[in-house]
């Protein structure tokens, strides 16, 4: 069933949330807006005006404050606290955050997709500079290394879980842990051999490296 046209979210919407209350929340990437369809109406209220274009994630918070990338354009994430009208800086970002969530702990992850790494923030302390807590910054097949993270996703225990698209896989973050396990995709070990043929692949820059797997 379509319960939203091109008309109200626009082309190729990619921001989407739904809460626990079945609440569902859509970006609109041409206009800026956040639009929210509560209750099972058909008719999104409220609808969010926001300043920047091209949103590519929302999170929304069991108390309603509404989390939205702004990383393309002004290079942060802005919150909407529950019921207020204007918006605050929560995190700087550099491009793109494709993924986004708060934990039980009230920390704020990004996934930075053209920086290839995951980063973090406690939302507690008026603290906007993130950490890095999972990839490089390069983009790799190896255990500790992302290639254009998009979804993420953080339970309970605080493992940390990485949708690693051009990787085609899923990888499993342990608390403080910069190798992840694979559980879901590609999964084989990638050792040092590995990861130079990836290099040649991806980037041209070397040649006649074998291809091995294994450490």
């Amino acid at each position: 069933m379509t319960f939203a046209e091109e008309n109200l979210v626009g082309q190729k919407p990619v921001g989407l949330f739904v809460n626990d209350q079945d609440a569902v929340y859509v970006a609109n990437r041409e206009n800026g807006q956040i639009l929210v369809w509560t209750n099972g109406s058909s008719t999104p209220t409220p609808i969010i005006s926001t300043n920047s274009t091209n949103i590519w994630s929302i999170f929304v918070t069991t108390d309603g404050d509404i989390y939205a990338d702004n990383g393309n354009e002004n290079g942060h994430v802005n919150k909407w606290t529950f019921n207020a009208t204007q918006n605050e800086i929560v995190m700087n970002v550099h491009g793109w955050c494709t993924g986004l969530f708060v934990d039980i702990n009230y920390h704020l992850y990004c996934s930075s997709t053209n920086n290839h790494h995951v980063i973090k923030i406690p939302l507690n302390n008026g603290q906007t500079v993130p950490m890095v807590v999972a990839g490089t910054g390069c983009r790799g097949p190896v255990p500790n290394m992302l290639d254009h993270p998009h979804g993420i996703f953080i339970d309970n225990k605080l493992n940390l879980y990485v949708a690693d698209t051009h990787n085609n896989r899923i990888q499993l973050f342990a608390p403080g842990k910069k190798d992840a396990k694979t559980i879901a995709g590609f999964g084989a070990k990638a050792s040092l051999w590995q990861y130079v043929s990836y290099l040649d692949i991806r980037h041209r820059n070397l040649s006649g490296i074998p291809l091995r797997f294994g450490i």
